[in-house]
C-alpha cells in the first residue's frame, strides 16, 4: 500500500497503519447494511403476519423499515466516499505531493464531521418518538426523519431554488453546522479543520508546503524540513480522525439500525400498542456460559435487546468491561461467540432469526 520511500520518510507515524487498518476493515465494520427493502414490496414480504393488521399499523411498519434503509445507506455512502479518500491520500503521500494530501485529508474530515452530524440529528429526533401521542403522530415522527434524511442525502448549493423544487433537491446542510457538531463531539475538530483549510486554500501555508517560506530569498526551492514537518500534522488529524471513528463504529453505524429493527420487531408482535412500544423487556437469559452447551441466551426479540441484556449482565456480574471476543462459530442455526473477561470466559449464543439480511455497499 505504502511505498517504500514512504515507509522510510514517515514509517515511524502510526498514522499509516491506522489508514491500512481501516481501510482493510470498512467492508466488514461500517459497509456492510441491511438488505433494502422496496416499501412496494412490503405486503408480499410480510403478508401473513401483518394481513389482520389496520392501514396505520403497517403504515407504522414500513416507515420504521424506511428508516433502517435509509440510515443504512446513506451512512455507508458517507463511509465509502470516506474511504475512496483515504485510497487517495495512499497515492498522493507515495508521491509526496503534499498539497493533494492536505486536501484529501480536509474531506476525510468533512466526511466524518457528517457522519457525527447524521448520527447526532438522528438521536435527538428519535428520542422524541416516546413522546407521541398516538400512532398517527408517531408515523409523523418517523416522516419528519425520512425528511431530514432527503435533505442529508439530496442537498445541493446549486441549481437555483425553483430547480430544485423541480428535481426533488434540497438546500445543502452547510459544512459548518456538521464541523460544529463534530467539534463537540470531537473537541478540536475544528481547529484541526482551519489547519487543513490554509493548507488547501491560496493562503501562506499552501504557499510554503510547496515552496521555501524564505521571504528574503524568495526562493522557488522546496523546503523539504518544513515540508516533512506539515506532513507529520497532516497524518495527525488524519489519524485522529480514524481513531473517532473507529471507537465509535458501533454508535455511528449501527445503534439506529438496532434501534428500528428492534422496534419493528417489537411492533411486529400481535396486539402490542403504542404504550408497549417503547417499554423493556425484562432481563432474563438461559444458561450459564461457562462452557458452549451451556452457552448465555438472553430474552432478547432483537439484537438491541441482546446488547442492552449484555451490558446489564456485565454491570451486575462485574465482570470488568465489554469482554475481547476470542472464539465465535456457527452451528444449528445459532452465532456463538466467547468473550474474555478480566475474571472469566464466558459463552454467548444468538438466534440467526434475530440477524437482518446485510449486504456490502463498497465495493
Amino acid at each position: 500500500m505504502f511505498t517504500e520511500l514512504t515507509k522510510q520518510s514517515f514509517g515511524t507515524h502510526s498514522a499509516l497503519k491506522t489508514v491500512e487498518n481501516y481501510i482493510s476493515q470498512s467492508p466488514t465494520l461500517r459497509c456492510i447494511v441491511p438488505d433494502v427493502i422496496n416499501p412496494d414490496d412490503f405486503k408480499r414480504l410480510f403478508w401473513s403476519e401483518v394481513a389482520g393488521r389496520t392501514t396505520e399499523d403497517r403504515e407504522l411498519l414500513v416507515g420504521f423499515t424506511c428508516l433502517k434503509n435509509e440510515y443504512g445507506v446513506l451512512s455507508r455512502i458517507i463511509e465509502t466516499k470516506l474511504v475512496f479518500n483515504l485510497d487517495a491520500t495512499v497515492g498522493v503521500l507515495n508521491r509526496e505531493n503534499y498539497l493533494v494530501l492536505a486536501m484529501c485529508a480536509r474531506s476525510i474530515m468533512e466526511h466524518a464531521a457528517s457522519l457525527i452530524y447524521l448520527r447526532h440529528q438522528t438521536a435527538k429526533i428519535l428520542a422524541g418518538f416516546r413522546d407521541s401521542k398516538s400512532l398517527q403522530d408517531l408515523s409523523g415522527r418517523i416522516n419528519s426523519l425520512r425528511d431530514f434524511f432527503g435533505k442529508f442525502m439530496y442537498g445541493t448549493k446549486f441549481f437555483g431554488d425553483d430547480n430544485k423544487k423541480k428535481l426533488g433537491l434540497n438546500n445543502a446542510i452547510h459544512i459548518n453546522d456538521m464541523l460544529k457538531c463534530g467539534d463537540t463531539q470531537a473537541p478540536g475538530m475544528r481547529r484541526n479543520y482551519d489547519f487543513l483549510c490554509d493548507l488547501v486554500h491560496p493562503n501562506f501555508l499552501s504557499n510554503a508546503i510547496v515552496f521555501c517560506p524564505d521571504t528574503d530569498g524568495w526562493s522557488l526551492e522546496q523546503d523539504e524540513e518544513f515540508q516533512r514537518n506539515v506532513t507529520v500534522l497532516i497524518l495527525n488529524t488524519i489519524e485522529g480522525t480514524l481513531r473517532y471513528l473507529d471507537s465509535h463504529t458501533t454508535e455511528l453505524f449501527w445503534t439506529f439500525l438496532h434501534d428500528c429493527d428492534h422496534y419493528f420487531r417489537k411492533f411486529m408482535q400481535p396486539g402490542i400498542l403504542l404504550e408497549g412500544l417503547f417499554e423493556e423487556a425484562p432481563f432474563a437469559f438461559t444458561g450459564d456460559g461457562l462452557s458452549k452447551v451451556t452457552a448465555i441466551q438472553f430474552s432478547a426479540i432483537s439484537m438491541r435487546d441482546h446488547f442492552r441484556m449484555l451490558e446489564k449482565l456485565i454491570v451486575d456480574r462485574r465482570l470488568g468491561g465489554p469482554g475481547t471476543p476470542v472464539a465465535s462459530e456457527e452451528a444449528g442455526g445459532f452465532n456463538f461467540s466467547c468473550l474474555e473477561f478480566p475474571m472469566y470466559k464466558l459463552w454467548f449464543k444468538i438466534s440467526k432469526e434475530l440477524e437482518f439480511h446485510r449486504k456490502s455497499v463498497l465495493r
